[in-house]
């Protein structure tokens, strides 16, 4: 058993992976546990989309974990090819044409019932639309994910998907709704859908958001009286916030401070997409280097807003760095 992982940065080099995956579909004794490939999304290449197909089903009975870039996947020929064994699927599903994208994901959930850990990229979005709503989207619902990265090219909302997906997949341990393997395009959501998103998920582990204040200051701290006391997230322990913005005003900023302190675990890590973002300031370097030691935000605004958490914790602290992006050891 082995695992393969090739990228191809542009399309001379995509006709050379054609004949290595049609060399490898056909090889004797081959047993390939985890396929990752990458390729360009402006190269389009149907015979390439087959190749890759056709190395998947050729080892259906071993393959564990299949990442795929774009759309070089022919779903058609996986029909009758079980991937009995895979747990892990990265796919991409464009959403231009209905009738183009059910079937493909008809074919994936049939042909891959054990699927546990699911990354999906939905690309052209072109205006406001509920999750559940795209094309395909909700017979997802029908695998017992433990995990779900939802990668949206587009503004996708999610005010009446949360509750249904807490029901279908009630074990899910890391919820990850901005993730990301390029460029960040942040899909924010408001503070106050941090209660409803905790307690429909009280085995959650791991939640990667991006969120903002918005204009609901006045029933912010009202929001979490909705959940009961037993909901709250007792085994949340990571909490990635990306490109998420404070409001300017103190008053509001503490609002925000009480309202995490009610909804939150204490003593959680935490990653800000800031503590990435390069920068040749030497004071700035500096400065950072040194919260980084101390396991403090660098940012004196959040910084604060953690300090009071901690205290509403009773002095428990939070810690605040860089966590890994893949931590739980299923992708490449």
């Amino acid at each position: 058993e082995f695992s393969l992982s090739m990228e191809y940065p542009d399309e001379s080099t995509c006709e050379a992976a054609q004949a290595v995956f049609d060399r490898l579909a056909t090889a004797r004794g081959l047993r390939l546990r985890k396929f990752k490939f990458t390729c360009p999304p402006t190269i389009a290449n149907r015979q390439l989309a087959v190749s890759v197909a056709k190395v998947s089903a050729a080892n259906k009975d071993s393959i564990e974990v299949l990442e795929l870039s774009g759309s070089y996947f022919d779903v058609s020929l996986m029909a009758d090819h079980s991937l009995r064994n895979l747990k892990a699927l990265s796919f991409s599903v464009g959403l231009v044409g209905s009738g183009e994208v059910l079937q493909p994901i008809r074919v994936l959930v049939e042909c891959c019932p054990h699927v546990a850990h699911l990354r999906l990229r939905l690309v052209d979005v072109y205006r406001p639309t509920q999750l559940l709503d795209l094309p395909g989207v909700r017979m997802l619902l029908a695998w017992n994910l433990l995990s779900f990265e939802v990668r949206l090219m587009g503004e996708v909302l999610f005010s009446s998907a949360i509750e249904e997906i807490g029901k279908a997949w009630p074990k899910l341990k890391k919820l990850n709704l901005n993730w990301s393997t390029g460029p960040r395009q942040c899909n924010s959501f408001p503070y106050s859908r941090l209660a409803e998103i905790v307690a429909t998920f009280p085995e959650l582990e791991d939640l990667e958001a991006c969120l903002y204040y918005g204009s609901q200051y006045e029933t912010l701290l009202d929001t979490c009286q909705a959940w009961p006391e037993h909901c709250r997230p007792s085994c949340l322990q990571k909490l990635r916030l990306g490109e998420s913005v404070l409001p300017r005003s103190q008053i509001h900023r503490d609002s925000v401070a009480q309202f995490l302190a009610r909804v939150l675990p204490p003593g959680l890590r935490i990653d800000r997409s800031d503590h990435k973002v390069p920068t040749q300031d030497p004071v700035r370097l500096a400065t950072r280097e040194k919260a980084r030691a101390m396991r403090r935000d660098f940012d004196p605004e959040w910084d604060e807003l953690f300090r009071k958490i901690e205290e509403l914790h009773g002095g428990v602290q939070i810690w605040v760095g860089s966590i890994p992006e893949d931590s739980d050891g299923v992708w490449f």
